[in-house]
């Protein structure tokens, strides 16, 4: 029996931020496109996850009882979990900066944006007002078992600001006179006079947000990295919904997307590229796209892993630029409460010395099934975790990781967190099929040009995804910027040089 051939223009793997962007660049361009995804999800590292879904199975489609692990506490809970309609935010959530094209997307799509307090170190630090949603930010010193309110910090802190603050004002020169090349940001805030306090919060609120620790983080890649960000523009904002429901709902429309299709294979020829897939979980479904060109927005670990058969092989350069990368675990841990014990004007904190590094809450109101009707509230919490401590939170018993978290809020707020607890769940990025990781961390180990390199075609084959602009690291908006670029590469090749098709 003959394999099923189509033929198109383009081939984009992947239907995560990147691929949508450039496929939907190069549709208005009037090229047919086919986007092939590995799963049967639409949307990469941007996922909501509804929280009826976890009501009827305790797990998803695809997620293969792994990457998702629910929690339910004693029966009788008052409005367990499943039983709203919340959408939790299991990828990415935050939409940093007023000047991204992400930014001006969900505002086309008329979408709410509201302007956060910035709590986190990795996005620039604690601001000295409050923020225009009046929200505060609280950081927890866990050693010292304190609260300190964002406009009472202690000078160890302030100077960790400062010194973080300035690490993108340091020209180049700068940097490799003190060989910072070479040096991992631990040694860095070492060199500047943080103390050990002090670094246990840059390791909980700033080298967490980046995805790595600071041993493993690169001083001269995070000077980059600030130095994009700088371009973003002021604020970081929470859309009203969800990301997915916005963003990627904006982007899919019109688009003709393939889920559950895997690429297993690509080969270069002199009349154009065949893309080979397979039907997920029938090895022998084998399907056949032939176009003049493809582009791979796969993940780092994919990549790294060879999931996928080049053919002829990749350049060594492009392998080495691949291989240097890092792309850590990354991990989110969900809970429903049915009592609200936090402050009430508080959406995120950092806890240095504790189990969970970062935290931010929600409060929204709860559907009635009987009624059908939105008379209560339900309060959430998502606590983050990336690299070494999302992969320690991976290896726990998932009640022994709640009991954790349950123990670490009762500590914070001097409650009994456990009483007011309605269940939640787990969703580790390092076990999603064809994923695998959380984002590309700027590390020690990341060569010189490695992001760009990795954006380099190869004889109609095109890359695009975060881990390919090598300015705007590690957010949403650099994958859709990568995926809008290589759809310019694309157009401007078969402009130049067409190919004819197979």
């Amino acid at each position: 029996m003959s394999t099923p051939h189509e033929v198109c223009d383009v081939v984009i793997v992947g239907a995560g931020m990147a691929g949508l962007a450039c496929a939907t660049a190069l549709k208005d361009a009037g090229l047919r496109v086919v986007i092939l995804e590995a799963s049967c999800h639409v949307g990469g590292r941007i996922r909501t996850i509804r929280e009826n879904e976890l009501a009827v199975a305790g797990d998803l489609p695809n997620s293969r009882n792994t990457c998702l692990r629910v929690h339910e506490p004693n029966a009788g809970t008052q409005r367990p979990l499943g039983s709203g309609q919340f959408g939790f935010e299991a990828g990415g959530e935050f939409v940093h900066g007023s000047t991204t094209t992400l930014n001006a997307l969900l505002r086309k799509e008329r979408a709410e944006l509201t302007h956060l307090f910035t709590w986190a170190h990795g996005d620039g630090g604690p601001s000295e007002e409050k923020a225009p949603d009046g929200s505060v930010g609280l950081y927890w010193v866990g050693r010292e078992k304190r609260m300190m309110p964002f406009d009472k910090q202690d000078s160890d802190h302030i100077h960790l600001v400062k010194v973080l603050q300035e690490l993108g004002e340091r020209s180049q020169s700068d940097i490799e006179a003190d060989d910072a090349t070479k040096i991992s940001l631990e040694g860095y805030l070492k060199r500047m006079g943080v103390s050990d306090r002090a670094m246990a919060f840059a390791e909980a609120g700033y080298a967490n947000t980046v995805c790595g620790t600071l041993k493993q983080i690169s001083t001269a890649r995070m000077s980059e990295c600030e130095r994009g960000w700088e371009k973003d523009g002021d604020g970081d904002f929470r859309v009203a919904g969800t990301l997915h429901g916005t963003a990627i709902r904006a982007l899919e429309r019109g688009l003709d997307i393939r889920r559950s299709q895997p690429v297993t294979k690509i080969v270069r020829c002199h009349k154009g590229v065949e893309v080979v897939s397979n039907r997920a979980g029938e090895a022998s479904s084998s399907f056949t796209h032939s176009a003049s060109a493809v582009v791979m927005t796969a993940s780092i670990p994919t990549l790294q892993r060879k999931v996928i058969d080049f053919s002829p092989p990749l350049p060594e350069s492009k392998m080495r630029a691949i291989d240097s990368l890092r792309c850590h675990s990354a991990l989110k841990m969900f809970a429903k409460f049915h009592e609200q014990f936090w402050p009430t004007d508080v959406h995120g904190m950092i806890c240095s010395d504790s189990f969970a590094p970062e935290i931010w809450f929600h409060t929204c109101p709860e559907e009635d099934a009987s009624t059908a009707s939105f008379g209560s509230k339900a309060f959430y919490l998502t606590a983050f975790f990336t690299s070494d401590q999302a992969q320690r939170i991976a290896a726990l018993k998932t009640e022994t990781a709640f009991d954790s978290l349950l123990e670490q809020l009762s500590e914070m707020f001097a409650c009994n967190a456990r009483k007011h607890y309605a269940g939640g769940f787990i969703f580790d990025w390092g076990e999603v099929p064809y994923i695998w990781g959380g984002y590309a961390v700027p590390s020690l180990n990341e060569a010189p040009g490695s992001r760009a390199e990795l954006a380099t075609a190869v004889d109609g084959i095109f890359f695009a995804g975060e881990a390919t602009d090598p300015h705007n690291y590690m957010t949403a908006h650099a994958a859709m910027c990568s995926g809008e670029r290589a759809a310019r590469e694309v157009q401007h090749a078969l402009t130049k040089h067409p190919i004819s098709r197979l």
